[in-house]
């Protein structure tokens, strides 16, 4: 494998998929690439962002094309960087026309909670290696705080901050939950959402604000909130029976109280864009089936019950019915 050309296509090359395209011009193994995407002007951001990178021997071809009818007859790796709107549908063409060996799913994966069985079954009758893209459990800060965490009986973890966009990256603060506690099972057991829905930047879509918390069966718990007021800063704090731990990513700062001997310290990180990690990902994924990333099954039992809450207060507060929660 490691001296033959790997095939990559890359679904959906807008703001997010230019950015792994980015990434996956730094790959460091032999490769082609195929960019798809039915706009014109996402396939123009992602050629102008390709090009701002230097070129790269290993990437033996790259086209940018608007379908999926002319693709690699196998496929090595997919990664697929469209909205939740369209992914299900997306992945299930792309699995049932082609041979997929590896894909890498963008989240918040699915808007059904039906489309989450549906793929799984097409994915383990089409035996694909498929993942999700929760990058927070490859960062070297937090690969880090999970081994200082290893000896906790349980942790309490809590997020807050204004309007961060809860529909859309709140899977990612779970999934953080899931890797840090050990559990990638969790009950969303409080649900206080603010009554009023707000838009989405992107249109069509739509945020929330409020909280939603729940636990591991470990006894692990969590709470995450995004305020409707403004300049409150994102901030994740972590409490054990000896120590709290908050970490403000923006400033790229983690400060540690010891309980006990109320030592105080603080430690500073870098958080890698996802430019920085694609290259490395698709490498590990294409060489080995592992990236570190969460699997595909894992990160569906994280995504149904955060859906399934915000799906029902959605109709809870809304004259209209959904069968689909309109989050991306």
């Amino acid at each position: 494998m490691k001296n033959s050309t790997n095939s990559i296509v890359l679904i959906g090359g807008g703001q997010l998929g230019s950015r792994h395209l980015q990434g996956l011009a730094n790959i460091d193994i032999p490769v082609s690439i195929t960019v798809v995407d039915p706009s014109e002007i996402s396939l123009k951001t992602a050629r102008e962002r390709y090009a701002q990178i230097a070129e790269n021997p290993n990437i033996k071809e790259i086209k940018f094309s608007h379908c999926i009818s002319d693709l690699f007859d196998r496929i090595d790796l997919a990664i697929v960087a469209t909205g939740a709107d369209v992914r299900a549908d997306v992945v299930s063409s792309l699995v049932q026309q082609y041979s997929v060996r590896n894909l890498l799913l963008e989240k918040f994966l699915f808007q059904k909670e039906s489309d989450f069985e549906r793929i799984a079954g097409l994915l383990d009758r089409r035996q694909v290696n498929a993942t999700v893209n929760c990058p927070r459990r490859l960062f070297p800060f937090y690969r880090q705080l999970k081994d200082a965490l290893s000896s906790e009986d349980v942790i309490s973890f809590s997020v807050a901050g204004s309007n961060w966009g809860m529909g859309c990256n709140a899977i990612h603060f779970l999934d953080l939950f899931a890797f840090l506690s050990g559990s990638s099972k969790v009950e969303v057991s409080g649900v206080s959402l603010d009554e009023r829905i707000l838009g989405s930047k992107r249109p069509g879509f739509v945020e929330f604000t409020g909280m939603i918390a729940g636990s591991s069966p470990r006894g692990d718990s969590f709470s995450i909130s995004s305020l409707n007021e403004p300049d409150v800063p994102l901030k994740i704090s972590i409490k054990t029976n000896s120590q709290l731990i908050e970490i403000d990513e923006s400033a790229g700062k983690a400060f540690f109280y010891d309980e006990l001997t109320s030592i105080k310290r603080q430690e500073s990180f870098v958080l890698p864009y996802q430019s920085q990690m694609t290259g490395t990902v698709a490498r590990d994924t294409l060489l080995s089936g592992v990236s570190g990333l969460t699997c595909y099954l894992e990160s569906a039992r994280l995504h149904i019950p955060v859906l399934s809450a915000f799906l029902t207060h959605l109709n809870r507060v809304s004259e209209k019915h959904y069968d689909h929660c309109p989050i991306t």
